[in-house]
């Protein structure tokens, strides 16, 4: 009979493996999607209450995946960090997280104020390909950290 622990780590998987596909996810969509489309665009035509609702939605999964993510690796780990630099699980999973943690720099400092910018009424026409080109860069950066953190947890998984 499976005993507490074992139901803890079962849904903190299930939440860090949600949270990760959502937070990517919804990147994937305003980068390969929404600003395509919004290109066609004028400055302005980004209403402020779907920015508001898209930035919850990437705090709330990045955040959720993020710390289920570290919760599960050290209540694996036995809370025993060194773990993580004498094994070649505990090394795919440090350096996954590392690669994580930068996914959540580059969508706190870049994508979310970028996507603040766009929504902003006071946005020039003349900022807008600016300002678009910039929440690009930010999702792209974003997009091939979220690749590298799943080739690296695919990797960690294998060992």
């Amino acid at each position: 009979m499976p005993d507490a622990l074992s139901y803890l780590l079962l849904i903190l998987r299930w939440v860090h493996f949600l949270g990760g596909v959502a937070w990517i996810g919804t990147i994937f969509f305003l980068g390969m999607v929404q600003l395509p489309s919004m290109r066609r665009g004028k400055a302005g035509s980004f209403s402020s209450e779907y920015v508001s609702k898209m930035n919850n939605l990437l705090v709330v999964t990045s955040m959720s995946s993020v710390v289920a993510g570290v919760s599960m690796a050290l209540l694996l780990s036995g809370l025993n960090t060194g773990i993580f630099v004498s094994t070649n699980w505990g090394l795919s999973i440090f350096l996954g997280g590392l690669v994580a943690l930068g996914a959540l720099v580059a969508t706190f400092a870049g994508v979310l104020p970028v996507l603040e910018r766009l929504s902003s009424e006071e946005l020039q026409a003349s900022e807008w390909n600016l300002a678009l080109s910039r929440a690009q860069k930010w999702l792209n950066i974003t997009i091939v950290l979220g690749a590298m953190v799943l080739l690296m947890m695919a990797s960690a998984g294998a060992l």
